[in-house]
């Protein structure tokens, strides 16, 4: 009797937006830290995951994400996997969603497989900055030559 893979999460990213190519190359574009630092509350923020899992068993797969916000309201998402060839990473980015949020707090995202149990993957503060600069570096110089 063969021992039953457990799937296992090899990285986990959370960004504004994740893109595939013709190519099968990823593109993530804005990938978040720990902090996200928003302007005005309530916000709206574009999320979206870069996952890959190794191992992973061979045939179907249900891939369940649940968003706690803070506050405490939750979302799920599930995302289904078909596995063909278990020898290497299983690589998924997800859709683009916009999270309402209420409140400043943590952001959790927990991820189970089948009828698993949930697992935190990754977790993010949320914070209310009135004063944030959407220039980060402040006001850029004039470089053009005619100054």
């Amino acid at each position: 009797m063969s021992k039953k893979v457990e799937p296992k999460v090899k990285t986990f990213l959370v960004a504004e937006d994740v893109r595939q190519e013709k190519s099968n190359k990823y593109i993530v574009i804005g990938i978040f830290s720990d902090l996200i630092k928003v302007q005005e509350m309530p916000a709206r923020i574009p999320l979206a995951f870069f996952m890959e899992f190794f191992p992973v068993p061979m045939g179907t797969l249900n891939i369940w994400l649940r968003l706690t916000l803070p506050g405490g309201d939750m979302l799920e998402i599930r995302v289904l996997a078909n596995v063909h060839d278990n020898s290497r990473a299983l690589v998924i980015p997800s859709p683009r969603i916009e999270v309402n949020i209420e409140q400043e707090g943590q952001l959790q995202i927990d991820v189970k497989f089948d009828d698993g149990d949930y697992s935190t993957v990754a977790t993010v503060q949320i914070l209310h900055d009135p004063n944030l600069n959407p220039n980060p570096f402040g006001k850029l110089a004039d470089t053009s030559p005619d100054s």
